[in-house]
């Protein structure tokens, strides 16, 4: 298995990205202090997506924000109708974060396949 995460900025104000003629890459300046989350994805090397993706977002808690139940049900038949939504202080992974999502979200995922042995993380 793989996972990682990612941070995402949830400003989309910026509607242009200016680069040189010719650049095969291109970077927008993101302003820090706007609201982001952290996106974290996990996936076997077979390409199955088995385990849920998990958004951390601002807030106080561990638990899902009030806002997310309402989306839940406009997600259903999507990839991210299991998607689980967590909260941290300045929306990042933390230790005790990883370690939620692993006994949380991880192992219960992989129950079946760990029956046949261990599986790498």
């Amino acid at each position: 298995y793989n996972m990682d995460e990612v941070g995402l900025t949830l400003d989309a104000s910026k509607e242009h990205v200016m680069c040189p003629r010719g650049a095969n890459h291109s970077h927008n300046q993101a302003n820090m202090s706007r609201q982001g989350c952290t996106l974290v994805q996990c996936i076997d090397a077979a390409g199955n997506g088995n385990v849920a993706p998990l958004f951390v977002v601002k807030g106080n808690g561990k638990k899902s924000p009030k806002w997310w139940a309402p989306l839940a049900s406009f997600v259903q038949g999507t990839p991210l109708q299991n998607a689980m939504v967590w909260t941290q202080e300045n929306a990042w992974m933390t230790t005790e974060i990883f370690m939620m999502w692993l006994e949380q979200v991880f192992l219960p995922a992989t129950r079946k396949q760990r029956a046949g042995g261990p599986v790498l993380l």
